[in-house]
């Protein structure tokens, strides 16, 4: 099985002030080999036919690449888990002291 990992927004609590008031983490599982090899497989089709060189942001592609890139990816079996964390609702001074802490709470 194959795991990636990626987050969005950041473990400072300066909400107001430059931090993000949620963190969001999300997990990638792939079953098998050929599974992991056919989604690369399919993400280097959508670079090819769209020219897209750059490093992969979902967010920052066009709605032709993401279409696109979602309906190559829709072939691949996979499973996916997402941590939303709305940082308003932590309690911890703790884990509102330490990001690393934080993070690795999460994680």
């Amino acid at each position: 099985m194959l795991v990636l990992m990626d987050e969005s927004g950041d473990t400072g609590f300066k909400i107001g002030s430059g931090s993000s008031s949620h963190f969001v983490i999300m997990l990638i599982l792939i079953r098998g080999v050929g599974q992991a090899e056919l989604a690369n497989t399919y993400m280097q089709d959508v670079r090819k036919e769209r020219g897209w060189s750059k490093e992969f942001h979902f967010v920052h592609a066009s709605d032709k690449i993401r279409i696109a890139f979602l309906s190559k990816m829709a072939k691949v079996k996979l499973l996916y888990r997402v941590i939303v964390s709305d940082k308003n609702v932590i309690y911890s001074e703790f884990l509102k002291a330490d990001g690393d802490s934080f993070y690795n709470y999460l994680t």
